[in-house]
């Protein structure tokens, strides 16, 4: 059985070298680091799972969380959640 040449592993370390390392001078987005604080507006209780791997569960109207800020964009698709605030400082709150 013939070999491949070694084609496979020169094909491997060409696509690892043209991957574009990330810049030590490059600036995070304004948003990181920061947590949201959402209110549920619904009439029952409301559990969503986030990109991060978090639940957040929302007991019952009024119910205000503090969401990573990651996961902020599958909260502002739900219709029943509005955002209150954005904070610096992260604090956990989830399940």
């Amino acid at each position: 059985m013939n070999c491949c040449g070694n084609k496979r592993a020169a094909w491997q370390q060409q696509s690892k070298s043209l991957s574009r390392p990330a810049s030590e001078g490059q600036t995070p987005p304004a948003t990181q680091g920061s947590s949201k604080v959402f209110e549920y507006t619904g009439t029952s209780s409301l559990r969503i799972q986030g990109v991060t791997g978090k639940t957040y569960h929302f007991i019952s109207k009024g119910d205000k969380l503090q969401v990573d800020y990651q996961d902020a964009a599958a909260m502002h698709a739900e219709r029943d959640l509005i955002l209150v605030s954005e904070t610096t400082k992260k604090t956990e709150t989830v399940l």
